[in-house]
């Protein structure tokens, strides 16, 4: 799949922060964060959440950026959100060139393992 680059909170320019512009879904994941944990708290509605823009307020290295609500701060995963600022998503290969399978662990290699150019 694709491997997330990015610190959100650290691509503003100037005294402008981040901001969330739009949504790739009609409903999101909200999650809470336990030191380095992110743990589901359930489901909302984006009508539910604050008007756009919205501002993050931080960003981790896990691919989650946080946003206050009235009900208190909560983290959502980057992918369901669109920023002012983008989010750079790369990837070695868009598929992998073939699937071997590891039979001593019962898996099989990933999108990076055996990609062509």
């Amino acid at each position: 799949m694709a491997l997330m680059a990015n610190n959100l909170s650290a691509k503003a320019e100037g005294n402008e922060a981040n901001k969330i512009t739009g949504f790739h879904f009609e409903k999101i994941m909200l999650f809470s964060r336990d030191t380095s944990d992110f743990n589901r708290i359930g489901e909302v509605a984006i009508t539910g959440l604050p008007t756009l823009p919205i501002p993050i307020i931080e960003s981790s290295d896990n691919g989650y950026v946080s946003i206050n609500t009235p009900k208190g701060k909560v983290w959502i995963d980057e992918q369901d959100i669109k920023t002012s600022y983008g989010i750079s998503v790369t990837a070695s290969c868009d598929k992998p060139a073939n699937y071997r399978t590891d039979l001593t662990n019962n898996s099989a290699n990933g999108n990076i393992d055996g990609c062509k150019k």
